[in-house]
């Protein structure tokens, strides 16, 4: 959203989340102290449970990253949701989603893993394709994540075996200086 001219989308993203009192419950799973992150882990955990997905998070970062706001919020906004739709499509007791999240040494790093019911198709440049029936309206969540963390010399890889998809995320708060 931001790197498309969207920072208002997201911006209200993140305020309709503090307005719905997202991170203020009892049922909170993430404590770090970061505002953004704190909302969209909690929000995505609170929807998780309604699904009954298990949720696990380890997220281990502090209270001020330097990182836009925006664009943490569309890259664990993005992944989790792509990890909650995978796993409502399974029985469940296949339902699960693991967070992983630390920020060590000036780089963060996010693993997200969730059951899948399926490997996904790619198209010819190697990006997933959207499962949804609407395509036109979907599938430029990913895309949103790589260019979010292109800003950060980041990358995303992404890997399907056995059943379980899993999402990781690099980003360098080095590489700011640099631009």
């Amino acid at each position: 959203m931001v790197n498309a001219g969207q920072t208002k989308d997201a911006s209200d993203y993140i305020q309709k989340m503090l307005d719905d009192g997202i991170g203020t419950g009892a049922d909170e799973i993430s404590h770090t102290g970061n505002i953004v992150v704190d909302s969209l882990v909690n929000h995505k955990y609170a929807l998780a449970q309604k699904d009954g997905i298990r949720f696990e998070a380890r997220v281990f970062i502090p209270s001020v990253l330097p990182f836009q706001s925006g664009h943490l919020a569309i890259i664990f906004g993005n992944l989790l949701e792509n990890a909650l739709e995978a796993c409502r499509k399974l029985p469940q007791e296949q339902r699960y989603i693991v967070l992983e999240a630390t920020y060590i040494k000036e780089m963060l790093q996010i693993c997200i893993k969730n059951g899948s019911p399926e490997k996904l198709k790619k198209d010819s440049s190697g990006r997933y394709l959207t499962t949804k029936k609407d395509t036109g309206c979907h599938g430029i969540g990913l895309a949103s994540v790589e260019q979010a963390l292109a800003d950060y010399d980041g990358e995303l890889f992404t890997q399907y075996e056995n059943g379980e998809f899993r999402a990781s995320a690099v980003l360098y708060s080095n590489s700011i200086e640099e631009k």
